[in-house]
């Protein structure tokens, strides 16, 4: 594995070399998690029409909430040690719930003065990577729930009660599966819909009250903190 060397965020197509090696799934991101390259392996996993679909996207386009803050999670690991790691056996779970089992080697993504502005990294699917049955998830009447009520208010005990959990019980196997608490990916859920309708052009009052929050001084907070801008310069920047 070579270290790729692009001047600033712009990378050109890496060697054609990794559109013809079978099975090898590559990628690049910048230093915001955002896709700069991957191979067309890659694009056909994920069902994509092309490039430009996950291009300036993040894993959260892609794959489920937490296997994708997982990922994040890595990358800036990788970043911040300037250390890479190669053939990690890593487990990919897409929107859908399909899994993937992939050998994983991931180094950091420098500019022409070698600071790191990224990661790159090279995919094998593992020999156990063949699609299997969506596995049994006990959260999986109470995400539904959330999925369809995002927009009311939402208590820990509604959701337990879904799961056949006391409250207790379902915070703490929630925070063991998701590495997060219930309400924290509550929080995220909602803003993930509110950055869907912020690019729709939809304005902001109404993305506050159809995303569940109280009103738009706690929305623009909430957001801020977790995006790292406001509502306002999100849809600025999105649409």
């Amino acid at each position: 594995m070579f270290e790729n060397v692009i001047s600033e965020k712009r990378i050109t197509s890496p060697s054609k070399l990794f559109e013809h090696i079978s099975g090898g799934y590559y990628f690049s991101k910048d230093e915001d998690g955002q896709f700069l390259y991957c191979n067309n392996n890659l694009i056909q996993l994920f069902n994509l029409n092309g490039l430009h679909e996950l291009k300036n996207k993040t894993d959260f386009s892609v794959l489920r909430d937490d296997i994708a803050s997982k990922c994040r999670k890595e990358d800036l690991e990788v970043m911040d040690t300037e250390l890479g790691y190669e053939n990690k056996e890593n487990l990919i779970i897409d929107l859908s719930g399909q899994e993937y089992h992939f050998t994983t080697t991931k180094i950091p993504l420098r500019n022409i003065n070698g600071k790191v502005i990224g990661v790159e990294g090279w995919m094998f699917l593992s020999n156990d990577s063949v699609p299997k049955m969506k596995p049994f998830n006990p959260f999986e009447s109470s995400l539904e729930f959330l999925e369809k009520n995002y927009d009311k208010k939402i208590t820990i005990e509604i959701l337990a009660n879904r799961a056949h959990m006391s409250k207790s019980t379902f915070s703490r196997k929630f925070n063991e599966t998701y590495d997060m608490s219930p309400l924290v990916y509550i929080k995220k859920y909602r803003l993930r819909k509110a950055c869907e309708l912020l690019k729709q052009g939809i304005d902001i009052s109404s993305v506050t009250n159809k995303c569940g929050f109280c009103d738009q001084s706690h929305f623009t907070k909430a957001f801020r903190s977790c995006i790292g801008v406001t509502p306002k310069e999100y849809q600025r920047l999105n649409i």
